[in-house]
């Protein structure tokens, strides 16, 4: 983690010590090393592979033909980028901080 902490801010071109705060505080490391843990995905992600069985109010995920091991933040960044759609409109369909952190918890 450090060594890609120190790679990141080696790139930017003004505002290093702004960008080496944010990246170097103990709840960004943390966050980090969570996400980049290796674990099984599924790998597609996207919402017609998402069922919600409102009988029972469970979330069910179909489809794990690309299933494998992943970076565990992996099936949330697919998922969202799914948003954008095949004309990869990021500023039309890329959801806010709100719907990203409502679909989480």
């Amino acid at each position: 983690v450090d060594r890609l902490f120190e790679f990141i801010i080696s790139q930017q071109s003004d505002d290093k010590e702004i960008v080496n705060k944010q990246l170097n505080n103990n709840i960004n490391k943390i966050a980090w090393s969570f996400m980049t843990d290796l674990v099984f995905s599924h790998n597609d992600l996207l919402g017609g592979n998402i069922l919600y069985l409102s009988d029972t109010k469970e979330i069910k995920f179909v489809d794990f033909e690309y299933g494998s091991y992943n970076y565990r933040a992996f099936d949330f960044a697919n998922h969202f980028c799914e948003y954008a759609g095949f004309d990869c409109d990021w500023k039309k369909h890329f959801p806010d901080k709100d719907h990203i952190k409502q679909f989480v918890n």
